[in-house]
């Protein structure tokens, strides 16, 4: 049985990876999700109420850049204008919105 490595070339041209290396890749965005929400929830806790605003903004800021970057590069893929609009701005923002509701349902119990 042949094993691929991350980013080897198969007899049949496509790029794989092996196994472990997907899960590698798995265990470090769900350990970065955990400590991006732990983060926002200590944040949230805080007797400040705009610490728990500064993780949402700065994600928000963030697919403004990406926004902008597309538009200003001429990057658009070739497909319909709202799949564009979704792929540059909405899908970035679904951390904004998950920290948002951190902060709201973290907010409306203090």
């Amino acid at each position: 049985m042949h094993t691929m490595r991350m980013g080897t070339i198969s007899r049949n041209g496509v790029i794989g990876m092996t196994l472990g290396a997907a899960g590698k890749m798995l265990l470090g965005n769900l350990i970065y999700l955990i400590a991006l929400f732990a983060l926002q929830f200590y944040l949230c806790g805080k007797q400040n109420k705009w610490l728990g605003l500064l993780l949402p903004g700065v994600f928000f800021l963030y697919s403004l850049y990406l926004l902008a970057q597309m538009f200003l590069l001429h990057a658009m893929p070739d497909y319909g204008v709202m799949l564009r609009i979704f792929v540059a701005f909405i899908s970035p923002n679904i951390n904004t919105v998950i920290l948002l509701l951190i902060y709201y349902f973290s907010r409306k119990k203090a």
